[in-house]
């Protein structure tokens, strides 16, 4: 009895010995490495702007608001950068291009950058600034030869106007706000967010939302364009598009101006309204409708085999041709 005794004293005072000097060490990792717990300082960076030289806009954001003001007069253009840690954002001017960048991946010796948290390469998790993040972009009117935003979880807004031969705007997770856009190819996509254009003018358009509502008012694709929206409702307004391609999965369309040459508008879940400037003689067009009702006004509707039609004999280069899934057109020709 007494051997058993001595020999589970002995085994307690081994355990007791190993959760110490476990504790122990414990306590002295985490005192090591609480710096890491701890949100890095944001830091103000700022970048003046050469315009003489500056021909390209290159931004790839993972975390932040991105914005483009107009220059006020008598002030240097330049970048200014808010909230971020230094190293989170970096920022240059190579001869004709701005580059701004915010490093992830296996850069900055990371296995993955989220932006606020960073996983160092042995596995060690680091704290980033927490503060709201902001690219601010002071610019006077110019034209430029590209501009290429890409914006991972953030905003996208301009009140400048922006000119370019190539206007590539995009947002993962966030709106994209903006006006007077003039390019020779305008791209805009959103994965989570809506869209919002005023005032654009272009040669190639493409527009596509996966999810949010897409509004494209106040402009003209003389070349071709491509509009797509995955879920949510899809507004063009005072819209002159040429060889229009537009998609919309689940919600509502509107369309509202002129369309030139070939068009095809095709809609699964949702109603499609369209009021076609240039009067009932200048279009003919075609409908598949599956489920829902087809009303055209200002202009006789046909049925043949399954498939209405408006001016099947009028030679004309303006044609649309109209799938519906499940919804109900409206054609207004007055």
């Amino acid at each position: 009895m007494k051997k058993f005794v001595r020999i589970t004293l002995l085994v307690s005072a081994c355990l007791l010995a190993v959760g110490i000097l476990t504790g122990a060490l414990g306590f002295v990792w985490t005192w090591r490495t609480a710096d890491r717990y701890t949100p890095e300082a944001p830091v103000e960076q700022d970048l003046a702007l050469d315009m003489e030289t500056l021909e390209a806009l290159d931004m790839d954001i993972s975390l932040g608001d991105v914005r483009l003001l107009p220059l006020a007069e008598g002030e240097q253009a330049r970048l200014e950068m808010r909230g971020y840690a230094q190293g989170e954002i970096v920022a240059a001017q190579d001869g004709g291009t701005l580059t701004v960048s915010t490093p992830g991946g296996i850069g900055r010796g990371s296995l993955v950058d989220f932006g606020i948290f960073r996983i160092d390469l042995m596995g060690k998790l680091h704290v980033g600034s927490l503060a709201p993040r902001s690219v601010t972009l002071y610019l006077p009117e110019t034209e430029l030869q590209r501009v290429d935003i890409d914006v991972n979880v953030g905003r996208l807004e301009n009140e400048v106007p922006l000119r370019a031969e190539t206007l590539s705007l995009a947002s993962s997770v966030g709106d994209l706000t903006l006006r007077d856009l003039t390019a020779t190819t305008l791209e805009l996509a959103t994965d989570v967010g809506n869209i919002d254009v005023e005032d654009f003018s272009c040669e190639t358009l493409s527009a596509q939302a996966e999810t949010g509502d897409l509004a494209l008012r106040d402009g003209a694709a003389t070349g071709s364009a491509v509009v797509s929206v995955n879920i949510g409702d899809a507004t063009l307004r005072e819209v002159e598009l040429t060889t229009l391609t537009l998609t919309a999965e689940i919600g509502d369309t509107l369309l509202e101006g002129a369309l030139h040459g070939p068009c095809a508008l095709e809609t699964d879940n949702g109603d499609l309204t369209l009021r076609l400037s240039g009067g009932a003689a200048r279009y003919a067009l075609e409908f598949h409708a599956e489920l829902g009702d087809v009303t055209v006004r200002g202009a006789e509707l046909y049925w043949r085999e399954g498939a209405g039609v408006v001016n099947p004999e009028l030679e004309t280069a303006d044609t649309v041709r109209v799938t519906s899934s499940l919804g109900d057109v409206m054609v207004d020709l007055t």
